[in-house]
């Protein structure tokens, strides 16, 4: 069913699969209930102040010294890091439109705490209160307690620290942009510049710092294993680079990282690849970066300890539209493992970010929980924990969907990711840990576009099998009668087990669902619900992924496509072509196929209910 539902699985980036309920998703721990939270409406904007032109005088003596304080290493005369306009000239702050103004920018950003970052200095209480009520003429009066005003940046544990110079005996080498040009206007652009690491021998990374050119349009850097299909000396706009496997991240105020014993395996010539985050809103012309990383890295010894990054989290979920809603997924450790360090992972949607930690004796105790969560302002934080084999780690975040339509999990900026990166010694087998525990089955829920009352036709639990090579050619046939459909069969076709996060066991992992099929005239629903779980041995994904889909037949080639005009569902509004095959035994089959690094294909045989 070569369409856009086609289960978008993003292996590269764990699963990032299309799904047609509307609910926030989220999955029990071991012997637990699920608990999905009731979704609470959308807190609607309040309106920001028209037409206020604060004190002239005031702002010279009092708020333009606090501007330049607490706000000037980006927003200073010459704008840095991306920031659009500098905030120290009077008359450029009320510039614009009403609502629009830099003005009413500041106003917004003191009243919910969301500037400066969090690993800038932050403001007092005082110093807050007395912006905000200059800003807004005294229309908004400010907390003149310490600390963010509510829903502002909180969060329990520090910023990972680093000394001032790298470990002793240590060499060096940089990875740099080539005078990369970023045009006027340019926004949000990730370029991937790809190196081979200049080494001969196996070395410890030891050290990881950020190299600044141009402050004014660097917004972050990401220093990411592997060329995702450049070769060394490449660079491009950066696509499939695997979010769940990273080395290093930076944004300003963020230090280096540095490990004080030991540090990240890396092989002669291994390929890494730089990713730097830039913006020039501010329309800086003739810009030319060469910013980079500096990696000091020393010698593998044998009492030296191995990091690794560890991702927990959920890699599926969705969020109702107009919501708040959780995500929420477990890790059982496999083994003994400490962590060293943690990297929060959300994209804009994000509100707040919880770790938890269930012990063998009960016992729980936070990893790290994070309030007001900015997607601007991501940092590496200290989070020193030892986790024993059994142990839950509990990875939960909150979204607030203010869109239409279903927030779901995925690698793009507009769709979300849960995930604690996390550097870890010793490393596990795997980069990814989520439930990796013998799978419990979902019963059947109808999905959006199913019949009336279609629990109640009771369809019944079909187990399938996994499988390598290429995907079964359908031979078409002439078209099933009208009726419903069970779903009679489930197999699944890998292109490779190799799946770049980890080696997949086809006889340890599983898959099981229920699926109905309804045929009337030129009318085509299929509901399926369907469960993964797919492990290495060691580690799993798993997840229950509902496929949903309706619309009328506009034409049929009886030898082997079906065409449709898709009116519910992900494919609603799309002109779709459906592979299908029907057999001498009265049988029906259709595949859901799906490509991005990894070929797949679903294979669902239906008979009639």
């Amino acid at each position: 069913m070569p369409y856009r539902l086609a289960l978008p699985l993003a292996i590269a980036a764990l699963w990032t699969l299309t799904a047609c309920d509307d609910g926030a998703s989220s999955t029990a721990p071991p012997g637990d209930a699920a608990l999905d939270p009731e979704p609470e409406p959308a807190p609607e904007p309040e309106a920001e102040p028209a037409g206020c032109v604060p004190d002239r005088d005031v702002w010279m003596t009092e708020a333009r010294p606090r501007v330049s304080t607490w706000c000037g290493a980006c927003h200073g005369e010459t704008p840095q890091f991306g920031a659009p306009y500098g905030l120290l000239d009077y008359d450029a702050l009320l510039a614009g439109p009403d609502g629009e103004r830099p003005l009413d920018r500041l106003v917004e950003t003191l009243r919910d705490g969301s500037m400066p970052p969090p690993a800038q200095p932050q403001p007092t209480g005082a110093d807050r209160a007395a912006l905000l009520d200059w800003a807004s003429c005294g229309e908004n009066q400010g907390d003149p307690g310490e600390g963010p005003l509510p829903g502002g940046f909180d969060v329990d544990r520090p910023l990972l620290d680093a000394p001032d110079g790298p470990p002793p005996g240590t060499d060096f080498f940089e990875l740099r942009a080539d005078d990369f040009v970023v045009d006027p206007g340019m926004r949000n652009h990730y370029e991937c510049f790809t190196f081979a690491a200049p080494i001969d021998t196996p070395r410890l990374i030891r050290r990881v710092e950020t190299i600044v050119d141009d402050a004014r349009v660097l917004h972050h850097t990401v220093l990411i294993p592997g060329g995702e299909g450049r070769e060394p000396g490449e660079n491009g706009p950066c696509a499939n680079d695997n979010p769940l496997n990273l080395i290093y991240a930076w944004a300003p105020g963020q230090g280096p990282l540095h490990f004080p014993e030991g540090g990240i395996h890396l092989a002669p010539g291994e390929r890494l690849t730089l990713q730097i985050h830039y913006n020039n809103a501010a329309g800086h012309p003739d810009v030319a970066d060469a910013s980079g990383v500096r990696i000091h890295h020393g010698p593998v010894t044998a009492d030296a300890p191995i990091y690794d990054m560890l991702a927990f989290g959920p890699a599926v979920f969705r969020v109702a539209p107009r919501s708040v809603g959780q995500a929420t997924g477990y890790c059982v450790l496999p083994q003994d493992t400490t962590v060293f360090a943690s990297f929060p992972h959300m994209h804009e949607a994000g509100v707040a970010f919880a770790q938890t930690i269930r012990r063998a004796d009960g016992s729980e105790e936070q990893l790290i929980d994070l309030q007001g969560w900015s997607f601007d302002s991501q940092y590496l934080y200290s989070t020193p924990v030892e986790l024993s084999a059994g142990d839950i780690v509990t990875t939960t975040c909150t979204f607030r969907n203010l869109d239409d339509d279903v927030l779901r999990s995925g690698t793009a900026t507009e769709d979300e990711m849960c995930f604690n990166f996390a550097y870890v010694t010793p490393p596990l087998a795997g980069r990814y840990c989520n439930r990796p525990e013998l799978h419990e089955p979902s019963p059947y829920a109808a999905g959006r576009c199913a019949a009336a009352r279609a629990e109640d036709l009771d369809p019944p639990r079909i187990s399938g099998a996994y499988s390598m090579g290429a995907a079964p050619m359908l031979t078409g046939g002439p078209w099933p009668a009208d009726g419903v459909w069970a779903l009679s069969g489930i197999d699944m076709v890998f292109s490779d087990f190799d799946v770049g996060v980890a080696v997949l066991d086809p006889d340890a992992s599983q898959v099981s669902g229920f699926g109905l099929l309804w045929l009337e005239g030129d009318r085509i629903t299929m509901d399926a619900l369907v469960d993964l779980y797919l492990t290495d041995g060691l580690l799993a994904f798993d997840q229950t992924v509902n496929i949903s889909v309706g619309g009328t037949r506009t034409a049929i080639d009886e030898a082997g496509t079906v065409s449709l005009a898709g009116d519910c569902g992900d494919i609603e509004g799309d002109a779709v072509d459906i592979a299908y095959q029907t057999d001498a035994e009265g049988g029906f089959r259709m595949i859901v196929r799906a490509s991005q690094g990894i070929e797949l294909a679903i294979d669902l045989y239906f008979t009639p209910l």
